[in-house]
């Protein structure tokens, strides 16, 4: 069963399709997270440790590898991140 916020995600998604033609997809701004990682002076390791996963992990999703939501709260709160600049870089939106 889809939760409020999924169902609202899934209607947008619809409208945006319906109204461009084309599929947007949601995707991590690299460069943004990279930036935020950088001017935090926390460090990889640091931020691996906190979410239990090895540097190439967080390399990989600062490549832009797929990461799940505990990923992303993790990451948010190591960075000590705002909802709206969590959102602004993991839930980048682009046109294909």
């Amino acid at each position: 069963m889809l939760d409020i916020q999924q169902n609202i995600n899934y209607i947008r998604f619809v409208n945006d399709i319906h109204n461009t033609g084309k599929e947007k997809r949601e995707v991590t701004d690299t460069i943004a997270l990279k930036e935020v990682i950088k001017d935090s002076g926390v460090s990889i390791t640091h931020i691996a440790e906190k979410m239990g996963c090895s540097r190439n992990r967080v390399y990989a999703i600062m490549a832009g590898s797929d990461c799940t939501a505990k990923e992303i709260t993790m990451i948010t709160e190591c960075l000590h991140l705002s909802r709206e600049k969590r959102d602004s870089i993991f839930f980048a939106t682009i046109s294909e």
